[in-house]
Formats: structure tokens, C-alpha cells, sequence
């Protein structure tokens, strides 16, 4: 093979690899501007779950505040926790007059039998109220629980910049496997709702 020839097929092989390198690099970026295009629809797709559950809980909550007996309300509280935040084992606790304990004042899908009476901080019922602190487990409930057995969710009803009571969440619906961030903000944001609607009819 001549200089000539030696040379010339020298550099071809060099734009070769310099095609090839640069081909590498466009792959990589491609494969980065497409994670970047998938984490930008998750986020939208999250963006719009947000905003239609805060359009429902707008909608359910004004139907809470429109309710005008005890009944009503208590549904109306169900039915939004139910609905919106996805669980069919709940149960309303009131500050009892002693300040000591809470009282069950409405259940759903647990035995009211063993949820009464709560002393004011046993378990994470009695100590959402005592400390004032929403209370979300850690881990989900097992699967072999019995409904009423373990705690999966407390908020604090505040009323007065007082706690009033008490929202407790046992298990969750078979599609909903954990409460997320979001479902605490909107457990919050419900609570600020339902204290007063349950205060009002109880008077």
C-alpha cells in the first residue's frame, strides 16, 4: 500500500471514530432529553392529579358546610375521606370535657367497641391530639391486620387554634398501596374544614 493510500485511509478511519464518538454523544444526550421529557410528564400528570383532587375536596367541602345535622356531617366527613383520600376504616374522635381523653363520636369499617374512649396521648390517636401533630405510619399496614388494629393516619381537628379532635385512618383502599405527601397536605387542609362543621352541629 502506497504513503499515499496509507495516509488517506489513516484519516478516513479517524472521521470514522470521530463519527462514532459523536454519535455516542448524541445518544447520550438524546437518552438524557428523553428522561428529562418522561420526569416532565410525571410531573404534569402529578400537577393534574393534585388539581383535580383539590377541585373535589373544594366541591365535597362546600357540601360539608352546607350540611345542617349532625348525620349529614358525619357523612359528608366520610365520604370525602372515603373519595378523596382512599380509606373505608376511619373513625371521628371528640376532646372529651375532661381534656384527658377523646371520644369516638362516628366510625367506618372498624369495630367502635374498642375505640370509645382514647386517653389523651396513648398511641398515635391520643398523641396526634396531645401533641398536635399529624401522624402518618411509617410503613403500610400488613395485609393480615385486623380493620381497627393498626394506625395508618391522624390529624388533629383544630378548633380556636385549639385541638378539637381527632380524624384516625386504619387501612386504605386495595388500589392505593401508602399515603403520599399529597394526601397529608389534603388530610390537612380537610381538617381545617371539618372542625368547624363538626363543632357546629354538636353544639
Amino acid at each position: 500500500m502506497s504513503t499515499h493510500n496509507a495516509t488517506t485511509l489513516e484519516t478516513l478511519l479517524a472521521e470514522l471514530e470521530g463519527l462514532r464518538m459523536r454519535q455516542r454523544e448524541l445518544e447520550l444526550r438524546l437518552g438524557k432529553q428523553e428522561e428529562l421529557n418522561r420526569l416532565t410528564q410525571a410531573r404534569v400528570a402529578l400537577a393534574e392529579q393534585q388539581v383535580t383532587r383539590l377541585t373535589r375536596l373544594y366541591v365535597a367541602s362546600l357540601h360539608l358546610l352546607g350540611a345542617r345535622q349532625p348525620e349529614q356531617v358525619l357523612e359528608a366527613v366520610q365520604e370525602i375521606i372515603v373519595n378523596i383520600i382512599g380509606s373505608e376504616e376511619l373513625a371521628i374522635f371528640r376532646m372529651g370535657e375532661d381534656g384527658k381523653s377523646l371520644w369516638l363520636v362516628s366510625s367506618l369499617g372498624v369495630d367502635p367497641e374498642r375505640l370509645r374512649s382514647i386517653p389523651l396521648g396513648e398511641g398515635p390517636i391520643g398523641k396526634t391530639a396531645l401533641e398536635d401533630k399529624t401522624f402518618i405510619a411509617p410503613t403500610p399496614r400488613s395485609a393480615s391486620a385486623e380493620p381497627g388494629d393498626t394506625v395508618t393516619a391522624c390529624v388533629p381537628l383544630r378548633l380556636d387554634g385549639r385541638v378539637y379532635g381527632v380524624i384516625a385512618l386504619f387501612g386504605l383502599l386495595p388500589q392505593k398501596p401508602a399515603l403520599e405527601d399529597v394526601d397529608r397536605e389534603l388530610l390537612e387542609l380537610f381538617a381545617d374544614q371539618a372542625a368547624p362543621a363538626l363543632h357546629r352541629v354538636a353544639r
